[in-house]
């Protein structure tokens, strides 16, 4: 092994250097503080008299999926490049509050197919709900 490689680094304070290149995601699906992420049925058991406390690590690194793994997203806070456009496409079978939710796994299968991922951000946005848990856990049937 070289060790000149690790003498000269250049990582110094508040400089880095990327190791492998990655393209970016095709679908980049950033996460919201207070919930949004999780669906009815986590949120009734775990939320307090205020809310759901769901707050996320600001500085947390975006996660890529490697094809053949499989996480849900929604819609919201989510960018589609153009390359993932034809993967926009809603169910008309089922509810609008589960419709997204299915549109994500037959969209990470269709992407993973062509050679492209989807990625997790850290949250960027924060969002006050209302309660509307049962109606969402009957919307999710």
């Amino acid at each position: 092994m070289n060790l000149r490689i690790f003498q000269n680094h250049k990582n110094g304070p508040g400089r880095y250097c990327l190791c492998h290149k990655m393209r970016t995601a095709a679908v980049q699906h950033g996460l919201v503080h207070k919930g949004p992420n999780a669906d009815a049925l986590y949120r009734i058991p775990h939320s307090e008299k205020k809310g759901l406390d769901g707050s996320f690590n600001k500085f947390a690194p975006p996660i890529t999926l490697a094809p053949g793994t499989y996480a849900p997203w929604n819609y919201q806070n989510t960018l589609f490049h153009g390359r993932a456009f034809f993967t926009l496409i809603l169910l008309a079978t089922v509810g609008s509050r589960a419709t997204d939710l299915w549109r994500s796994y037959f969209a990470q299968k269709l992407l993973h197919m062509v050679g492209e991922t989807v990625a997790f951000y850290p949250a960027n946005a924060i969002q006050t709900r209302d309660f509307h848990y049962f109606d969402d856990i009957r919307s999710e049937e």
